[in-house]
């Protein structure tokens, strides 16, 4: 039962919503509240942004008139490992605060705002439970709640609005569903966490009485958890606390609820689910009471979706999606509601826009850099001290930093080496390229006493091999622009026995166990002896003799099994499971491909982002192709005929154009074919380039920028 009390919060209040997990923003002292500046300040306003792969907070500052975005001194700022989510707020003190979750260190970092310059002041490292993701913040009591995606529950802080410092409210953590993902807040009132492996939102009652047992502990609402789409992710209120919003990425879809404002039980919208695109993730409402219109991040279509709000909470989609850049998965809208921006987690960028007032449409203001993996975003309004400057005397331009070498899409890296000297090599070439070294870019060499089973490459040219001996892998990983005896710049060990690694799109490393018969996901940035954050393991998994993994543009799972002695019962000679984006555990495969569609002895696997599936099998020397979303056989290139050679070691891979490419294994020969979109295969001699390399001894692993 919630008291009387609870009236107190003010519909103004709700203008502090935090909307989070994937989107963060705080909404404080907007111009046109009648709110009246002190004498001799003036508005200033900032945006926050987590880089996940570079363990950092990038600080920029908004331009009121443009949107655009300008760094700040001393951006970025150092966070934990792996931040994921951001909340910001302006206190009752005056004081801005900021805090982001770190997935890999399992910890909150506080940080105070310089009001004048938008620099991030440490304030300090906090414990938090196994992989934080989402964060909110109720500004109404000073509480911060935060969502542990790996031990499924959600720790609660008072926040010290002095220092910013949190402290663990009593009884702090509580159960949540299972991968709890995203969280937000309606101030003083309720908190709703999204379940990403339960497909469910978790609904609390904040107790926020004065001197009552545990302030700020956290009570289930009646009838919680309650049903939402695939995969939960993002999660807003809208300003007047009467609507919840959902983006679910598994099933593409937007889940819409009332909510109850005296239980805060939720009950679906009329016509809930509403459509998106593909693999909705990010979230945000216009901070506004009228003419309310709601955007989501699609991060398999790179775009970003509008809808208007209808008065009971219906969603509406405005004109076609908004282009964004690669990946899209933050999503923050300034605190007036004019401007809105969206991290792209795939290609270090931040895209701004402007938001029509009336009709709510999206036009594009700039693209902004961004560190590696950019994932949430914040904005936060405060006042500054007008303090006049004098004109400072002319200085020298110091000379422009060097920007990281970063790779084309389509570059290729090929694996490489001699087993019996120790040495590997890894060749480095433009895209298209064709016939000998001539336009060879570089080598990395390195020594391992066992071979190498596969190779994998991110955005940026970032270089991941695996060398597993006596059940225990090293991954080594090189920056681009490596070369001769380079140094790993990071080594993941981990007591499995991987064969070939794979990337999805956030940057996230999937390995293969073949021994044990699991697949791990590490996350994106893991070093060191690293646990996984997710395995799929068990007898109903039907792996056996996983070499391979890989992911469709939605993030379903598909894993190649050699069956070299597994525990499956279809498996035979071969197949292909797969597996929900969400799927974890013992989980059983949503279908599979099998020998009776053409396996035998399958090594390699490549998914282009059409869900075009390539299959390389050893026996047969034969890469089979099956049609999107089908375990029907599309055609088969017979290597006998085009030229190449699949053994063990043989490595296929696609690159964002769809065209596909295969090392040959026994030779020194990679060969590039266009998509394969019909039932006739490749006549001999027609791929697009056939590149001969001067390997050490066999072109057995191929990787290429996406």
């Amino acid at each position: 039962m919630i008291g009387s009390s609870r009236a107190r919060i003010l519909l103004m209040k709700r203008s502090a919503l935090i909307l989070l997990g994937l989107a963060a923003i705080a909404l404080v002292g907007c111009p046109g509240s009648g709110i009246g500046l002190p004498p001799g300040t003036t508005y200033v306003e900032y945006a926050y942004v987590v880089n996940s792969n570079s363990g950092n907070a990038s600080a920029y500052g908004i331009t009121l008139g443009t949107g655009a975005l300008t760094p700040v001194t001393g951006s970025p700022f150092t966070a934990g490992s792996g931040p994921h989510g951001i909340a910001a707020y302006l206190n009752s003190l005056g004081i801005g605060q900021v805090y982001v979750t770190n997935e890999n260190s399992n910890a909150v970092s506080a940080y105070a705002v310089n009001s004048a310059t938008g620099a991030l002041t440490p304030v300090g490292s906090f414990a938090a439970g196994t992989s934080p993701l989402g964060v909110a913040i109720d500004v109404s009591d000073n509480l911060l709640f935060v969502a542990n995606n790996g031990s499924s529950n959600v720790s609660a802080y008072s926040i010290n609005t002095a220092t910013g410092a949190l402290t663990a409210v009593t009884g702090s953590p509580f159960g949540a569903g299972s991968f709890p993902y995203g969280a937000a807040v309606d101030p003083g009132k309720f908190l709703y966490v999204t379940n990403f492996g339960s497909n469910n939102v978790s609904a609390y009652i904040i107790n926020n009485f004065p001197g009552g047992i545990a302030p700020g502990a956290l009570g289930q609402v009646i009838g919680s958890p309650f049903a939402a789409g695939n995969s939960p992710t993002g999660v807003a209120l809208s300003r007047d606390g009467n609507f919840l919003y959902v983006t679910n990425e598994g099933d593409n879809t937007i889940s819409a609820y009332t909510i109850n404002s005296t239980t805060g039980v939720l009950a679906p919208v009329s016509g809930s689910p509403f459509a998106a695109g593909t693999a909705p993730i990010g979230v945000a409402v216009q901070p506004v009471f009228l003419n309310v219109h709601l955007y989501v991040t699609n991060s398999g279509s790179n775009t970003v979706s509008t809808y208007a709000i209808g008065g009971n909470g219906a969603l509406t989609a405005v004109g076609t999606p908004a282009p964004a850049g690669n990946s899209p998965v933050g999503a923050a809208i300034d605190p007036p509601g004019t401007f809105l921006y969206v991290t792209n987690a795939g290609d270090k960028t931040v895209s701004a826009y402007t938001i029509n007032s009336t009709t709510g449409a999206l036009t594009p203001a700039g693209s902004f850099p961004a560190g590696t993996t950019p994932y949430a975003v914040a904005a936060l309004y405060t006042l500054a001290l007008i303090t006049p400057t004098p004109s400072p005397p002319p200085t020298p331009t110091p000379p422009p930093t060097p920007t990281p070498p970063s790779a084309a899409a389509g570059t290729m890296f090929v694996l490489s080496g001699g087993a019996s000297s120790g040495i590997w090599s890894i060749d480095i070439w433009p895209p298209g390229s064709s016939g000998g070294s001539g336009s060879l870019i570089n080598s990395i060499n390195f020594t391992s006493n066992t071979a190498p089973t596969g190779i994998a490459v991110d955005v940026d040219g970032r270089v991941y091999v695996p060398s597993s001996t006596a059940g225990f892998t090293s991954v080594f990983s090189f920056v681009y622009g490596a070369s001769g005896n380079a140094t790993p710049s990071s080594n993941l060990s981990t007591d499995t026995s991987v064969w070939a690694p794979a990337l999805d799109s956030f940057g996230a490393l999937d390995l293969t166990d073949y021994k044990n018969n699991a697949v791990d996901f590490f996350a994106s940035g893991a070093t060191g002896n690293a646990m996984s954050g997710i395995q799929i393991q068990g007898n109903l998994t039907q792996l056996s003799t996983p070499y391979q993994v890989g992911r469709d543009s939605t993030g379903l799972i598909y894993v190649v099994n050699n069956c070299g002695g597994g525990i499956g019962s279809v498996c035979g000679a071969g197949s292909v499971t797969v597996y929900s984006a969400s799927s974890s555990g013992n989980a059983a495969p949503i279908s599979v491909l099998t020998i009776t569609a053409g396996m035998a002895a399958p090594v390699s696997i490549a998914v282009a982002s059409d869900g075009r599936v390539y299959v390389a099998q050893s026996t047969t020397n034969t890469i089979t192709v099956y049609a999107p979303g089908s375990t029907t056989v599309q055609t088969t290139l017979f290597g006998s005929t085009l030229g190449f050679k699949i053994i063990q070691a043989s490595q296929i891979s696609v690159d964002a154009s769809k065209n596909l490419y295969v090392a040959a294994g026994n030779s020194n020969d990679v060969y590039e074919f266009a998509p394969v979109t019909g039932s006739t295969p490749p006549a001999p001699g027609s791929y697009i380039n056939h590149l001969s390399c001067t390997c050490l001894n066999g072109a057995f692993g191929i990787a290429v920028v996406p």
